[in-house]
Parts: C-alpha cells; structure tokens; sequence
C-alpha cells in the first residue's frame, strides 16, 4: 500500500480554499464532503 506525504487531505485543505463559493456552487456534494471529513 502506498502513503502519500503529506497527506491527502492536508494537501486539499491548502491548495483549495473551502470557502470558495464556485466550488461550492459547482461541486455542492464535493465542497460538502471535504468539509465533513475535515471537520470529523
């Protein structure tokens, strides 16, 4: 199994700002499942 450094979700949260609202607007059930693993 492979490991990604850093971590998926580290990378995510700083190369996409969550706060965006075209991604939001764009991609609803993405921006909402990122925000719901990042928050868990």
């Amino acid at each position: 199994m492979y490991v990604l450094t850093p971590p998926l979700f580290e990378l995510l949260a700083k190369h996409i700002q969550l706060t965006n609202s075209k991604l939001a607007r764009q991609y609803p059930s993405v921006h909402y499942g990122l925000l719901k693993t990042l928050n868990s």
